[in-house]
């Protein structure tokens, strides 16, 4: 078993490469509609699957990052920005605002630990 963006799992599943048991997004994979979200085959706890963020150093003035968040998001609005991301098989999720996204990462951040002191794993 491997866990596989979808943009690199796709030509993989198309040429019947592999088989898909599941999608750890929140909702079903436009299209993969046949395939269940993880939750939905019986696993909990798989929600979510990966994303990516924005950060700047500690100390930023709050000026400074409130118009650099209002920027990205407007950003993510674009044709050119929808498109790449859509041919990368990627959906575009933006936070409420910039709490909103630090309260998401160490949510994130606690379910990661958790689950790998459940499987024994150690940090080196």
């Amino acid at each position: 078993m491997i866990f596989l963006t979808a943009s690199s799992a796709m030509p993989l599943i198309k040429a019947a490469r592999i088989m898909v048991f599941g999608v750890t997004a929140p909702k079903r994979v436009a299209e993969l509609p046949s395939v269940p979200t993880m939750v939905k085959a019986g696993y909990s706890g798989f929600g979510g699957g990966s994303w990516r963020g924005l950060f700047v150093p500690a100390g930023t003035p709050k000026e400074v990052a409130d118009r650099l968040y209002a920027a990205a998001i407007e950003a993510m609005k674009t044709r050119e920005v929808v498109e790449r991301l859509g041919n990368g098989r990627v959906e575009a999720i933006t936070s409420a605002s910039p709490p909103a996204f630090a309260q998401y990462v160490a949510q994130q951040v606690q379910h990661r630990r958790r689950a790998a002191k459940e499987a024994g794993a150690t940090v080196d």
